[in-house]
Formats: C-alpha cells, structure tokens, sequence
C-alpha cells in the first residue's frame, strides 16, 4: 500500500506538470471530489412528476426536463492562484469539429463537462482528482465556450457527457452547438392548477454562456473524499418569466430573445454554496 500511494502521489505531481500548473501546490498530495448539486423550486424539491406542481410568479407548472451543462470548472486557492481539475490524457476525447470559418477540424476536448439531469434525479457528479489544500472560490460556466461547442456530437463516445442524448436533445446544430439549458414541462392556462399546455426555455449559443461565482472558504485534505453542496434554485432562473402570458411561454433561444435574456440573467443568482 506504501508503494502504491507513493506511486499515485508521484503521478498526480506529473499531471500537473503535464497541465502547466505549478507543482508547489501538490506538496499536500490531491482529493477526489464531488459536486452535490440540489435542485428546488423556490424552496421545494425539484421533481418531474407531472402531478408534482409548483407556483412560479402566479403560474401553476410542472417540469418535464431539467438539465444544464457546466463547464471549466476553477477553483480558487487561498492564494488567489487558480486550480483546475488533474484530467489524464486518457480522459481527452478528439472528435470532429468546425472552427470559427466553418471549415472542418479535429478538435480535443481536454476540459471537464458536467451534464446535469435532475429530471433522471441524478444530483451528484465526480469532479475527479484536485491539488489538496485551503480555497475561498467555486467558478464554473453555465454552457459550453469556443470550439468544445461546434463539435459533431454523434462522433462523441457515447458514455461522454457531450454525446448525443437520445431521450432529450442536447444539441441544434454546428453554429448553434449545445443546449445549455433544457427547462420545460406543461402549465395552468386555465385556472383549475391542473397543467394543460407546454411551456420550454431552451436556452443556447455562445451569448447566453454565463460564469457562476460562489464565495466559500473550504479545506480539501490530502487522501479524502471531498464534496461541494451547491443548490440551485429553477423557480429563480424562471423569476423575471411569466409562463401564463402565451409570448413568453415558448423559448428556444433566438425565436424569443426577451425569455432568453432574462432567463440567462438569473442563471449566476440561482445558485447557492452550502457552507454548513
């Protein structure tokens, strides 16, 4: 076991040579990680259940589907530096792409993706191997940037978050690229709180990408699991939308730039660190 951990150890430090970080931050070894990100609805418990209802701004709705992608995920060490997850290589995956003149290329995928589906009630995601020590700040993307965006999904393995989901799209089109955000399900339109018609804010291209900050001091220690609480809240990303109105109920990014704007405008507030 001795030589083992000493061999894990010596890797970790090679990886991060590998990734350009400055090895004086392995001194303390590294820490598996997990994201615990809950979902709720202004306070109750997200669920996709059609007879699960919920009042956001007047409106009785129900969710079908619940699902984003987060991307470049940063930590922020107590020394200001900023620390990414320890990928190995094996973990990169190359697939076909389009640049920005739409000529064809092969492009590596070597960041972290999260797709996020708590419509399939899955609210914890492996973040992997991280440099061990004391940080203050949680970055990530709501959305995926630059050329990771305008590859062929279908070239994807199929176990890869960027993958082509057979039961809810994920992806348009090489200009448009991914979904980053799937919200829909039926609403009230009259009056009995029974859900009768489909409301969907689908919510993509590289405008709408948004960056998350959540302040929060945390210790990650050498050889143990670390977690992050994170809460998210979709009755706040649907706060400035009134679903009862028929113009604003349907969303697909550029067909109604109103919901798209002030849906993106809320994604940064609705989340929440956990720091018990």
């Amino acid at each position: 076991m001795k030589y083992l951990n000493n061999f894990l150890f010596a890797a970790t430090i090679m990886l991060l040579l590998m990734a350009g970080c400055d090895s004086s931050v392995m001194e303390d070894g590294a820490t598996n990680l997990t994201l615990n990100l809950n979902a709720h609805v202004n306070g109750r418990a997200l669920s996709t259940d059609p007879d699960s209802t919920f009042n956001v701004n007047g409106a009785t709705i129900s969710f079908a589907s619940a699902r984003m992608y987060l991307s470049e995920v940063t930590l922020i060490h107590e020394s200001d530096a900023a620390r990414t997850s320890l990928l190995s290589s094996d973990e990169f995956i190359t697939v076909p792409a389009k640049n920005d003149n739409n000529e064809d290329i092969s492009h590596t995928v070597k960041e972290q993706i999260i797709l996020v589906r708590h419509d399939t009630d899955i609210d914890s995601y492996n973040l992997g191997a991280w440099p061990s020590g004391k940080y203050k700040e949680i970055r990530f993307k709501v959305g995926i940037a630059g050329t990771t965006n305008r590859i062929d999904p279908s070239q994807a393995p199929t176990d890869h978050p960027l993958a082509k989901q057979t039961d809810r799209n994920n992806h348009w089109n090489w200009n448009a690229g991914y979904l980053y955000l799937r919200i829909d399900g039926q609403v009230d339109t009259n009056g009995d709180t029974i859900p009768d018609d489909e409301w969907a804010v689908h919510l993509g291209t590289k405008r709408f990408l948004r960056e998350v900050t959540l302040m929060h001091d945390f210790t990650l220690e050498k050889d143990k699991p670390g977690t992050l609480d994170i809460w998210i809240d979709y009755g706040k990303i649907l706060s400035n939308v009134d679903l009862s109105n028929p113009d604003q109920r349907i969303c697909h990014t550029m067909n109604n730039l109103p919901v798209a704007n002030a849906v993106a405008d809320q994604i940064p507030s609705a989340f929440e660190i956990d720091s018990q």
